[in-house]
C-alpha cells in the first residue's frame, strides 16, 4: 500500500513540475493564425493587424491602460489600448473613441460592448500594450482589423 501511495505522489509531483511555469493562452480554441496578425513597418508608419471586432475607422491618441482601475481615468475621445476587458471596464469603454486589445474574439466582452457603442475595435493584437506607446497618434480601422501608428 505504501508503494502505491508513493508512486502516485511521485507521478503527481512530476506532473506539477511539468506545468509549474505554464502560462495559459488568453483564448480558448485553436488560437489565431499568424498570417493575419503581424507588424509591418512602411516608411515612418507601423501597421499592426488583429481581429476586426467592430467596423468603423477612427483617429486619436492611444492611451495604454492595464487595469480597470486605471481605465476609469481614460480621457474622453482616446483610443483605449488594453490587455483585455471585462464588465468593470464598461465605463471606460463608454468614453473611448476606439479600442485595441491584446486578447478577445468576436464574442468577447470588448467586442460585444464595442458593437453596442459603435466603437471601432481591433482585438487579438499580440503585445499591443508594448508595441503602441502611450500618447501615440493611431488610426484604428475596424473594417480591416488594422492599426496604423502615425508618430
Amino acid at each position: 500500500m505504501r508503494l502505491l501511495v508513493r508512486g502516485c505522489l511521485e507521478g503527481r509531483r512530476a506532473t506539477y513540475n511539468r506545468f509549474r511555469r505554464f502560462t495559459p493562452p488568453n483564448e480558448v480554441g485553436r488560437g489565431l493564425s499568424t498570417q493575419w496578425i503581424q507588424s509591418v513597418a512602411k516608411g515612418s508608419q507601423t501597421i499592426l493587424r488583429g481581429l476586426s471586432a467592430c467596423p468603423g475607422t477612427v483617429r486619436g491618441t492611444a492611451r495604454v491602460v492595464r487595469t480597470a482601475k486605471e481605465a476609469v481615468q481614460l480621457p474622453p475621445g482616446s483610443i483605449l489600448v488594453c490587455p483585455h476587458t471585462d464588465p468593470g471596464w464598461t465605463p471606460a469603454l463608454s468614453r473611448a473613441a476606439g479600442v485595441i486589445a491584446e486578447a478577445g474574439g468576436m464574442l468577447s466582452h470588448a467586442a460585444v460592448i464595442c458593437r453596442e457603442f459603435a466603437l471601432p475595435a481591433v482585438l487579438s493584437v499580440p503585445s499591443a500594450c508594448t508595441h503602441i506607446p502611450d500618447g501615440t497618434s493611431v488610426i484604428v480601422d475596424g473594417d480591416e482589423g488594422v492599426i496604423r501608428l502615425l508618430d
